[in-house]
């Protein structure tokens, strides 16, 4: 169930699909993007009229955020996946098999100006990992792991 509102005292609850459980929400390029179990993936552009994507995985999706020009979204098994438009997912290379439960976009400046992006994320026994935020082209292998350095 999401639950919206246009001015912060008048609620509306929505239930997107029936049985979709979800844990988390973002918003991104004038569109809002909702995960969850079952590898659920829903986009709306109003809160109210939400439409089922394909995630590229079968795992449970946990948490999602938006930043770098895509969203990146982070679940069971290590599961990472991407997005640049919130429509059409890609899973990319983890380093991790661990259930991740957040994710969060920082964008760091270099001397030359030029952001670099970073993938933060809460593991389960409260340990923090940050690696670079993936890229949409990565070619990956089957089980998600990076097939190229």
């Amino acid at each position: 169930m999401i639950v919206s509102s246009t001015d912060s005292k008048a609620w509306k609850q929505t239930q997107p699909g029936p049985g979709d459980d979800l844990y988390g929400i973002c918003r991104g390029r004038g569109e809002f993007v909702a995960v969850g179990k079952q590898s659920t993936i829903l986009t709306s552009v109003d809160g109210e009229d939400w439409t089922r994507r394909a995630s590229g995985t079968r795992q449970s999706v946990r948490a999602v955020a938006y930043g770098g020009d895509r969203f990146v979204a982070v679940g069971e098994q290590g599961v990472i996946v991407a997005s640049a438009d919130g429509k059409n997912w890609k899973r990319c290379g983890s380093a991790t098999m661990q259930t991740l439960e957040s994710v969060a976009y920082l964008s760091i400046e270099a001397d030359w100006g030029r952001p670099h992006g970073l993938v933060v994320w809460l593991e389960p026994q409260g340990v923090v990992r940050a690696a670079p935020l993936p890229t949409l082209g990565d070619t990956d292998q089957a089980d998600g792991r990076r097939a190229t350095p």
